[in-house]
């Protein structure tokens, strides 16, 4: 079985790169991204996946890596010992 990889924000580095850009809302970020207001929240709440537009809106913003911002979440497989 293969799992399929999504890609989750690590929340805490984009307070932190906010902090450093000076952004002080998820409204103003959203503005300033091109990023719906309610898409980022589902993204920080854990309920959506970001997307190939909105990883590139964040990288190109904060000026940072996909490393730097993301990391690919995967999935347990089971694996069987014989």
């Amino acid at each position: 079985m293969v799992g399929v990889k999504k890609a989750v924000i690590k929340k805490e580095v984009l307070l932190s790169e906010m902090k450093r850009k000076k952004v002080l809302s998820m409204k103003e970020l959203a503005s300033n991204t091109g990023i719906s207001q309610s898409t980022l929240s589902l993204i920080m709440n854990g309920k959506r996946s970001p997307g190939s537009k909105v990883i590139g809106s964040m990288i190109a913003y904060f000026e940072c890596s996909f490393e730097r911002l993301f990391f690919y979440d995967t999935p347990l497989t089971k694996v069987n010992n014989k």
